[in-house]
């Protein structure tokens, strides 16, 4: 039963937390990114804290449509949550904000490298051209990344002091 009303609870936060890519929003300003390092903090099955934020992508690009971009993004992703698997289950505010820088500018590179190998020339000088027009975007990656993960990780552990069958368990894999 712990397990369940854990899984439960952070389930429906991932949900609500999508929801932000599919209302208007500035570009790069959607809880996905959070939703990878709340994920990989809060869950103990890897595999499964890997598979939100993919499957939280899919579904909300069969509504607002996929793009070129699509088979890099999933992928960078995932560095959301292996930055989350770092930061650990009893995450503080501290480890909060490295994981989400972390996730955060890992996906900038990854994702900008992609566009400057098909859209920029290539050399020094297109790479440096490709990263400084993609920087007011990372300045929306990295406060919504802030504000989506301060709220999902406030709001658990809120619940878990009010209801203690969502505490994490370290014997109880979900």
């Amino acid at each position: 039963m712990i397990a369940s009303n854990r899984t439960l609870v952070i389930t429906t936060l991932i949900a609500f937390a999508v929801l932000s890519r599919l209302i208007p929003h500035p570009p790069n300003f959607a809880a996905v990114g959070a939703v990878g390092l709340f994920a990989g903090a809060s869950l103990c099955n890897r595999r499964l804290s890997l598979l939100i934020p993919i499957s939280a992508m899919l579904l909300s690009d069969l509504i607002i449509g996929f793009h070129w971009m699509c088979i890099v993004v999933y992928p960078a992703m995932a560095l959301y949550v292996v930055a989350g698997w770092c930061a650990g289950h009893e995450i503080n505010a501290e480890r909060l904000i490295v994981a989400s820088l972390a996730g955060s500018l890992g996906f900038f590179i990854v994702t900008n490298f992609a566009c400057w190998i098909a859209m920029y020339e290539k050399s020094w000088s297109g790479l440096a051209t490709c990263y400084i027009a993609a920087i007011p975007f990372f300045q929306n990656t990295l406060a919504s990344d802030f504000v989506y993960g301060t709220s999902l990780f406030v709001v658990l552990k809120a619940l878990e002091l009010k209801v203690p069958s969502v505490r994490f368990q370290p014997s109880v894999r979900i």
